[in-house]
């Protein structure tokens, strides 16, 4: 169906800094007053990409840890940092209010997350499960995935 990307977010009102290449990563999170991860797989693989950037050091005071991206998100929309950078999901970025979306982050230190649909033996023989599975590669599915982050 499709993959969900890590991207970069911001509160509302700050530049959304460029995080496309490695070096453009590195100098976003070098100037980040802020760099808000989860404790969740995809913030443990960013901790690991910081590291491998020789950037652990310098931030490990100005990383603040949450359970999930969506506290992220809530986290930046009522602090409106404006120095904040936070990662996660893009799904879970994509038009969520008071935050803005940053953009992928680069493909190096990317983890994408790869969906899929099947039919299960069971459900085989329901004609709505594979009426639904059909819809899921129309054009106007792909559409509706690619609004919300997934690409």
């Amino acid at each position: 169906l499709g993959a969900v990307a890590t991207s970069g977010v911001v509160c509302d009102g700050a530049r959304a800094p460029d995080l496309a290449t490695m070096d453009a990563l590195r100098d976003a999170l070098a100037g980040a007053a802020r760099v808000l991860l989860t404790t969740a797989p995809s913030g443990q693989h960013l901790m690991r990409g910081i590291e491998g950037l020789g950037l652990a050091d310098e931030l490990r005071a100005r990383i603040i840890r949450f359970d999930r991206s969506s506290e992220i998100n809530e986290w930046l929309a009522r602090e409106r940092d404006a120095g904040a950078l936070g990662f996660g999901p893009a799904t879970e970025i994509v038009g969520v209010e008071g935050v803005t979306h940053a953009g992928l982050i680069a493909g190096e230190a990317q983890m994408v997350l790869p969906y899929a649909a099947a039919i299960t033996p069971k459900a085989a023989r329901d004609h709505a499960a594979q009426a639904f599975l059909d819809f899921l590669g129309t054009d106007d599915a792909r559409a509706a995935f690619m609004a919300t982050g997934v690409t």
